[in-house]
């Protein structure tokens, strides 16, 4: 989502508009405009941009398919499709993953030597107009599957106040027999896609801080950081648990993640990144939360709290800590919403908090929209005899045809 201050003139008709940052306490008065910014990968649909102010007059909804049309809809640069965007607010570009180009036509990407059908990022400027983004830059095949973008504030002195990019890239750079098949020869990365930096201040001249693959990671699919003074980077790995429980030769074991070793109990991580110096970041630990048999998606960190996905494990939510250069992570809150699925790849997919109402937004494969609401109590006075829990939640479950949709 991209918040904006209205600037009114004289003329009610002619308005500038100015970034707004909510977490650097952005005015959230009548002149604020909305603007949400959502990718598909279905091929030729564009980025959908809807204003989100003319939600307030439509009231409610018909019957529980009613259709919101966009207000406007982005496809310049040669774009089909994406996997994800994410939007940095504080400065107002949005950085989409996983671009997939057109056929035919000329690109955003044409000035580069290489750029596959996929696995390319665009840079689009929403300043001018929120609902026309510009394009203004490509990076050909790099930035895979998603972003997570700051304005840097961390321990880091060559890099404060600069734009800086934690870029997720899915998978190995030089594996094989995929649509769009990626053509640099990178046999020094041995599992995985790596986790990148970019100092993206200048769109003109990017340029790659670290690249690196933390032990054991199997796939690069998202991250955070531990908080707004950019010490740790958090990062999970969506396949590394299916890869633990199979026996070498599996699909993911050669596919993916290139490994030989016994399998192990499969449990949720992750990877917690020292980044304290932005050039040499590593591994400081690996954090597992006790459910085997599960894989994990998607977290946000909010605050002192991250709220994270956790496919057929539901809702998990841990506290995080720092204490003197380190990163403490405990399980506050957990909601187990699809107890019933077998492992992998069912349940919850997608996480929201919405901000001091405690209340938690996610999207479950299986059960619908879920909405939960964090017990305060769990917060304040953690009993660990009592355990984690969280106080209620509402189910909107799918009907039996968009179930056996989703199957097909």
């Amino acid at each position: 989502i991209f918040n904006v201050r209205r600037s009114r003139h004289d003329d009610d008709k002619d308005q500038d508009f100015d970034v707004v940052d909510f977490r650097d306490g952005g005015d959230k008065g009548k002149d604020f405009v909305g603007y949400a910014y959502y990718t598909t990968e279905a091929v030729d649909v564009g980025i959908n941009i809807l204003e989100l102010n003319q939600l307030d007059d439509m009231g409610p909804a018909p019957d529980p398919s009613f259709p919101i049309a966009p207000t406007a809809v982005f496809n310049g640069g040669g774009y089909s499709h994406a996997h994800n965007i994410y939007v940095n607010q504080s400065t107002g570009f949005a950085y989409v993953a996983g671009v997939h180009l057109v056929a035919d036509g000329e690109t955003a990407c044409d000035d580069e030597p290489f750029h596959p059908s996929r696995f390319n990022t665009f840079i689009l400027d929403l300043k001018p107009d929120p609902l026309d983004p510009v394009v203004v830059a490509c990076r050909a095949d790099a930035g895979e599957h998603d972003f997570y973008v700051v304005k840097y504030r961390g321990p880091d002195e060559d890099y404060v106040g600069r734009e800086i990019a934690f870029v997720f890239d899915g998978r190995d750079k030089d594996a094989d027999g995929r649509d769009g098949l990626r053509m640099d020869d990178t046999p020094q990365v041995p599992v995985g896609g790596a986790t990148e930096i970019w100092d993206v201040t200048d769109k003109d001249d990017i340029r790659v801080i670290s690249s690196f693959v933390p032990e054991g990671l199997c796939f690069s699919h998202q991250g955070w950081t531990s908080s707004d003074q950019h010490e740790f980077l958090l990062i999970n790995d969506e396949l590394d648990e299916v890869r633990d429980a199979e026996e070498p030769g599996g699909f993911f074991r050669t596919f993916f993640c290139r490994s030989d070793a016994d399998p192990v109990i499969p449990n949720p991580s992750l990877y917690v990144v020292n980044i304290r110096d932005l050039d040499n970041p590593f591994l400081q630990e690996r954090f597992f939360i006790d459910s085997p048999g599960d894989n994990d998606h998607n977290f946000i960190r909010e605050g002192d709290k991250l709220y994270w996905a956790v496919y057929n494990a539901g809702t998990r939510v841990l506290k995080l800590r720092h204490r003197t250069g380190m990163l403490q992570l405990e399980e506050i809150a957990r909601l187990d919403s699809e107890p019933r699925m077998p492992p992998f790849f069912n349940g919850q997919w997608g996480i929201f908090p919405l901000g001091s109402s405690r209340t938690i937004v996610a999207s479950d494969i299986v059960n619908g929209l879920m909405v939960m609401r964090l017990d305060r109590d769990r917060d304040r006075h953690w009993d660990h005899d009592d355990g984690p829990r969280v106080a209620s939640t509402t189910m909107i479950r799918p009907t039996l045809a968009e179930i056996l949709a989703r199957i097909r």
